[in-house]
């Protein structure tokens, strides 16, 4: 049941929510007013970065998967569940890779980032950017 709380709550979240946005983002990309654009025309992603960017996301969330099941067991028990607790280990080695990616690469790019040759960028830059290019804003 852990599995599938959730495979639908981020189904909804990341999955649904920026494919019905015009501009790709999630709740917490609306909230913070940024876009993930390409990397080299700086336009908003398309379809099919985006779903590929949101299996990374999917891979990246999973560590605290095995907590989902805290409330009905005991804390001890939760790390004698296999089928909650690889799926975290290997969550947590793909993002500590993304991790050192970032403070490692020269644009701040993760690893999802240079996956999809995307970058992620505020509101202001995006109109600078377009500014730039003789775009009306």
């Amino acid at each position: 049941s852990a599995f599938i709380s959730y495979i639908l709550s981020f189904g909804i979240l990341m999955i649904l929510i920026p494919l019905l946005f015009k501009k790709r983002q999630s709740i917490s990309m609306l909230m913070m007013r940024i876009y993930r654009v390409g990397l080299r025309d700086f336009v908003i992603v398309k379809r099919g970065r985006c779903l590929l960017q949101t299996f990374y996301s999917f891979i990246m969330f999973l560590p605290p998967l095995f907590l989902l099941a805290y409330p009905l067991v005991n804390f001890n028990y939760l790390f004698s569940l296999p089928a909650l607790i690889y799926p975290s280990i290997i969550g947590l080695a793909i993002c500590l890779f993304s991790l050192i990616t970032l403070l490692v690469s020269g644009s701040n790019q993760a690893s999802s980032d240079m996956l999809t040759n995307t970058i992620v960028v505020d509101s202001e830059t995006l109109n600078d950017i377009y500014r730039s290019k003789g775009y009306t804003i």
